[in-house]
């Protein structure tokens, strides 16, 4: 196992390194969405990620990736991985379906008009 830092690649690159990925760690503090794991999900690449903020929202634990919450978890996960590129594998296979389904433009904005839509019936109820 290599363990390679890169910065300032391009797309191109980006979306190579994460296609030759076994595994993207991701473990930012208060992200507010977590854009990086779909990226990876989207080339294959199955997630383990800290469970803060809007990164519980597109990692699904156990389906697309693994949620951790301390860096001790987060080992265990990689531990687990690597001795189970069979499951590795599927969680990749099952996050680039996650991302082509739940994830596009059209799917995304349709889910934000449905949340607005929500607020603006629970404000009239309310009001």
């Amino acid at each position: 196992m290599r363990l390679e830092l890169s910065v300032g690649v391009s797309d191109e690159e980006l979306v190579r390194q994460y296609q030759q990925s076994g595994i993207m760690l991701y473990a930012p503090r208060l992200e507010p969405f977590g854009l990086a794991p779909l990226e990876a999900n989207a080339c294959g690449t199955p997630v383990i990620a800290l469970a803060q903020g809007g990164v519980r929202e597109t990692v699904v634990d156990g389906e697309n990736g693994q949620l951790v919450d301390s860096p001790e978890e987060m080992a265990v996960a990689i531990d687990r991985l690597m001795r189970r590129p069979d499951l590795a594998r599927a969680l990749g296979q099952r996050g680039a379906a996650m991302v082509r389904e739940r994830w596009t433009l059209d799917a995304a904005a349709a889910r934000l008009s449905g949340h607005l839509r929500d607020a603006v019936r629970a404000r009239r109820v309310r009001s």
